[in-house]
């Protein structure tokens, strides 16, 4: 450690040379300088020793990454030479490595150190993170890195690790950061509106055209280091707000920017601040409600109904709906069940009525297929989670449940896919319980929904009565079930629960082998192969 320490804290080495003079005769570049020209004289700088610095700073955060704890006696040394190091303007490199290595310094003090020194140490991580975060606004890049290293460094605190003041600080970082990108957004927004209305006019010259492909590439340069440190703000705000409940009011003084980012439908805002918005109602419950009239709802009405055009959009408002069933509470109830439920079953039946197929006018396929996924999982929390509401309104649920089972499978968003195969395998196992099966008022509460629906019944299904429309139900059954398996996204216990399920449900529908065999030779022989090399049969 200590000749490690050493490299890290290297200087870099300059020198400056007359413009006349050859810096090849003093410095050669062997050695590792490398020289340019200002103002009549050449400065160099060794890059070599810059590398040797950054690979050194590497190789601290490899071993405080992987000792942990071990890495304790160094800590405080470590974050002393890093934080320094975020300011290091000589090498892109160092400073990235250097806030990487704060966070699992921190998560090396834990247990290392009394509470009164980890307080000092975090004030002072905290104050490094806010003047850098300021001081590099121009460097949107390191921005990014600066604040999704910041919540890993909250993340290690815990909740409550922020005082006052520092909340009140993190608040105006994020103001000026965010009047900064939206001054930005608005320039380049002009700009298109200029060049689109010239566009009209005469035709450009080739070098007019050549210079305007140059400012295109260096605009989605700037668009993409915004974009990225927009994503780790958002992340930021997340943990901030999961880890302190005191922060709403701040919310409260960011939501107007907020809204102006969900203005610019034609860039990243408006899809920044939908992730935004889906966070703010996962993190805080039925609080987030005093935003949805006059925000969360037209916004996410309209964004669904723009699926064929912006699938990215109405992913993001489908899964903001499923999150509200989820985590908004009864005020929300209204509202999902008049405006977004009928959305989603239009939307959904509209895919059925495709073969399950992206429309002509879709003009992202991918995207389309996680928007409809998004739709299916979200359909499903809202039975699950306002099934007595749905009830008391009568609105039939088995429909809603086999306008689920019909949209399924999902199997690109492997986020969503875990809930809603756990609740495929709660139906499997209810409808082919032995009597010694728990009792309803012992399962919870997912289990106990599944259980009023028999999956025999939502699918029509006889026993012993294996019609063309049963076969392909059960067809349809084994495939969602097969193709999760084959791509292997699953905790394994989950799929091997769910292909049990499935047999035992066959079994249960008819004695048959003939009805299984049907079943089974309408499975790809491949995905048969591949469930085999898994190990799942």
């Amino acid at each position: 450690m200590p000749s490690l320490l050493k490299s890290a804290r290297m200087q870099p080495d300059f020198a400056v040379v007359d413009g006349d003079d050859d810096p090849n005769e003093q410095y050669a570049a062997e050695d590792g300088w490398e020289f340019a020209s200002v103002s009549g004289q050449q400065i160099g700088i060794r890059t070599s020793a810059l590398e040797e610095k950054c690979t050194a700073i590497e190789m601290l955060l490899c071993y405080a990454r992987e000792l942990g704890s071990g890495f304790g006696p160094y800590a405080v040394e470590t974050l002393d030479l890093v934080m320094p190091l975020f300011n290091f303007y000589f090498h892109e490199g160092v400073r990235f490595a250097s806030a990487a290595v704060v966070p699992h310094c921190l998560a090396a003090l834990v247990g290392n150190v009394d509470s009164a020194t980890s307080v000092a140490v975090f004030g002072r991580v905290v104050d490094a993170y806010l003047k850098a975060m300021i001081g590099e606004s121009d460097d949107m890049t390191f921005v990014s890195q600066l604040f999704m290293t910041f919540s890993e460094c909250l993340m290690v605190a815990g909740p409550g690790c922020l005082n006052g003041d520092q909340q009140q600080r993190v608040y105006q970082v994020m103001v000026e950061l965010f009047e900064k990108v939206l001054a930005s957004i608005n320039s380049r927004n002009g700009n298109k509106s200029a060049a689109a209305a010239q566009g009209q006019g005469q035709g450009q010259g080739g070098n007019e055209d050549e210079e305007a492909d140059v400012d295109v590439e260096v605009d989605d340069e700037m668009v993409l280091a915004e974009n990225e440190a927009m994503d780790s703000i958002s992340k930021c705000i997340r943990t901030i707000v999961k880890l302190h409940p005191g922060f709403v009011p701040y919310i409260d003084s960011l939501f107007p920017y907020f809204m102006q980012f969900s203005n610019d439908s034609t860039g990243y805002g408006l899809q920044w601040s939908l992730c935004v918005y889906d966070d703010l109602i996962e993190m805080m419950g039925p609080l987030s409600f005093k935003y949805a009239p006059s925000t969360f709802f037209p916004i996410f009405s309209t964004g669904i109904s723009a699926i064929p055009t912006s699938p990215d959009v109405a992913q993001a408002c489908l899964y903001g709906v499923g999150l509200m069933a989820q985590y908004g509470g009864q005020e929300y109830y209204p509202a999902i069940v008049s405006q977004f439920l009928p959305a989603i079953k239009s939307i959904l039946l509209h895919h059925l009525s495709q073969k399950k197929a992206p429309a002509a006018n879709v003009e992202d396929e991918e995207g389309y297929i996680f928007a409809i996924e998004n739709a299916t999982s979200s359909l499903l929390k809202i039975v699950l989670n306002l099934h007595d509401y749905l009830v008391s309104s009568n609105i039939s649920v088995p429909d809603l449940l086999l306008l689920w089972f019909n949209s399924m499978p999902i199997l690109q968003d492997d986020e969503e896919a875990t809930l809603n195969y756990q609740f495929l395998l709660s139906l499997l196992t209810s409808s082919s319980s032995s009597p010694s099966s728990p009792s309803p008022s012992s399962l919870s509460f997912t289990s106990q929904i599944a259980s009023k629906y028999p999956l025999a019944s939502l699918l029509s299904l006889i026993p012993n009565n294996p019609t063309p429309a049963a076969i392909d139900s059960l067809v349809h059954l084994s495939t969602m079930v097969v193709d999760s398996l084959v791509l292997d996204f699953l905790p394994r216990d989950l799929g091997s629960q769910l292909l049990a399920g499935l047999n035992s449900f066959i079994s249960s529908y008819s004695s048959s082998q003939d009805v299984k065999s049907q079943v089974w030779s309408r499975i790809p022989l491949d995905k048969q192969l591949s469930l085999h090399k898994l190990g799942y049969i």
